[in-house]
């Protein structure tokens, strides 16, 4: 007897692997927020305030939420879809940006520690979240217009950052600080980070819409079951 592996199949196995990456995620934040300090009010609030730690919540929902529906439904509703596209692309530039900072410390003579759950929170989900955008079936076709909206979220935090900052003494990127940097180097630090947000978003955009085999077959089945109810209802 023949196992035939389906688009479904498939799309229940991302399921549970989404689930199974999101209680990784919430293991290595807890790790990261004990890392820094342990569980006092201040350093809860340093915790909350990165950029990557916001981001990596975020794809702890979406994953959540993402795998409930891949057991569940043949498809990623829309939302669905662009909040996974915003996010990745969140994870995406977090991972980036950490990899330059490293290598600037580096090559300043001051190599930076990170623990495990950094480098998992910086390195390892970024990357499985491009996979999954990629390659987890369901997905639906990418639109061009959430690219507007991928600069919301960062420009929001960056005026909480700059006001929370200015309160109590404390950034979590050196560029934000007007201690260490002068203000042109902020703006123009923040102003390439918009330009990689953007970039990233559109790959991801562009990548999106070359579908692979297995996620087309599912789309086109959901498509003629539509159409099917449709017709039913019709008579």
């Amino acid at each position: 007897m023949r196992l035939r592996v389906t688009s479904a199949t498939t799309r229940r196995v991302f399921g549970c692997i989404r689930l199974a990456v999101a209680l990784l995620a919430v293991v290595t934040l807890w790790s990261y927020l004990a890392s820094l300090g342990g569980t006092a009010g201040p350093v809860i609030g340093n915790f909350l305030s990165y950029f990557t730690v916001q981001s990596a919540l975020l794809a702890v929902l979406l994953w959540i939420a993402g795998g409930i529906r891949a057991l569940r439904a043949p498809t990623d509703g829309g939302w669905l879809g662009a909040a996974r596209l915003l996010v990745t692309t969140y994870q995406v530039v977090s991972g980036l940006v950490f990899i330059g900072i490293t290598a600037q410390a580096t090559a300043s003579g001051y190599p930076l520690y990170a623990p495990w759950s950094s480098h998992v929170l910086h390195y390892a989900l970024p990357v499985y979240a491009i996979l999954d955008w990629l390659f987890a079936p369901g997905r639906p076709r990418a639109r061009w217009r959430v690219l507007l909206l991928v600069l919301a979220f960062p420009a929001v935090w960056t005026v909480y950052t700059v006001i929370r900052g200015g309160i109590v003494g404390w950034y979590p990127y050196f560029f934000l600080d007007p201690i260490q940097v002068t203000p042109p180097i902020t703006v123009g630090a923040c102003a390439l980070a918009g330009v990689i947000f953007a970039a990233v978003c559109a790959a991801l955009i562009a990548s999106g819409r070359v579908l692979p085999p297995e996620v087309r077959h599912t789309a086109a089945a959901v498509s003629e079951d539509e159409v099917r109810e449709l017709t039913l209802s019709a008579r």
